[in-house]
């Protein structure tokens, strides 16, 4: 059973190897999977922050949204905005930011969003009660890695500076 007290109103974090392992990551995976697929939705942005634990929770929690039957594509280092950017680009998809934010080294988390709306509250709370109920989809999905997402993220951001100055 994973930890109840790591999901929090506006994103889901722990205690690393404590209070989120990464079988709590792949729980969460197929949990937001499950929740994107019964909102018909399949395609994920996943990205990561550089803390030590990050792409080890990255990578479970990929393997629990494939699990769901997800489409990912895995952004790997990444800022938060950049996530959200390209969730947006992508039409809307699920987006899942592992980082640990402002929280002590020790911590991390998960941030979740569909297109530019970010999931909290309830929201956040139905993914825990489908893991604890097993109230799982159960898919096959894939996964493939975007190392521009970052380059074309800045080349927007520039475009606009550019455009603000004329």
């Amino acid at each position: 059973m994973i930890e109840p007290g790591i999901f929090k109103k506006y994103d889901i974090r722990g205690k690393v190897g404590d209070t989120l392992t990464e079988a709590g990551a792949t729980q969460i995976g197929q949990a937001f999977g499950t929740f994107l697929r019964r909102h018909n939705i399949r395609d994920v942005i996943v990205g990561h922050d550089n803390r030590t634990s990050s792409r080890a929770l990255a990578d479970a929690a990929i393997q629990g949204l494939m699990r769901a039957g997800c489409e990912v594509t895995d952004i790997g280092l990444a800022a938060t905005p950049v996530v959200y950017w390209c969730a947006v680009e992508a039409g809307d998809a699920g987006g899942m930011m592992i980082t640990g934010s402002h929280l002590k080294p020790e911590m991390n988390g998960f941030k979740l969003s569909v297109g530019m709306r970010n999931l909290y509250g309830d929201q956040i709370q139905a993914l825990r009660q489908m893991i604890d109920s097993g109230d799982l989809t159960v898919g096959e999905g894939h996964s493939a890695a975007d190392d521009r997402a970052n380059e074309r993220y800045l080349a927007m951001a520039e475009g606009k500076l550019s455009h603000a100055r004329a």
